[in-house]
């Protein structure tokens, strides 16, 4: 059995997983807590939920799987974590800045309009997270790729082919 590896949250970018998840649950809880005032409707709610349904249910998966150092299971084994995350934090980012949009428009028609604002500043947060994450994973993989494609090793020497020998042997 795998066990938990809590020390991973305490450097950067995993520690950001568990304040974006945070922050989605704050967003959830301030848009849910908005009604609309009368006979009135808020529009495009149902993306707002579906968005934030799926963004809460996946980073739930990903935390965990961080924590039982089984992240590999998500890019099918291979090390391309850091391309993984930033899809994701793109993705979830577009979303986001949507989803910003949204809860302030809420604004006018909410009996508490307060609420449909500290939503938005939780996107907004949310957001600058998701984009904070995907720089800091496309600065991983950059440097990844570099160190690979910067090492130069010398060609195999075919026998008896004295010009292909490295002055060295």
């Amino acid at each position: 059995m795998t066990s938990m590896n809590g020390h991973r949250f305490l450097t950067l970018p995993t520690s950001l997983k568990p304040a974006i998840l945070i922050l989605i649950i704050l967003s959830m809880i301030f848009a849910g807590s908005s009604s609309p005032s009368g006979i009135n409707t808020f529009s495009w709610s149902w993306f707002f939920w579906f968005t934030i349904i799926v963004q809460l249910i996946f980073i739930i998966v990903v935390i965990a799987l961080f924590a039982l150092e089984m992240e590999r299971l998500m890019t099918m084994g291979r090390d391309a974590w850091p391309i993984a995350e930033m899809a994701y934090s793109v993705i979830f980012g577009i979303f986001t800045v949507i989803n910003i949009f949204v809860v302030s428009g809420w604004h006018s028609v909410a009996k508490n309009a307060s609420l449909p604002v500290l939503a938005a500043i939780s996107c907004f947060v949310l957001f600058v997270l998701y984009a904070l994450g995907g720089f800091m994973m496309f600065r991983l993989w950059k440097g990844f790729v570099q160190s690979g494609a910067t090492q130069n090793p010398t060609a195999a020497t075919q026998p008896g082919n004295i010009q292909g020998m490295h002055p060295g042997i």
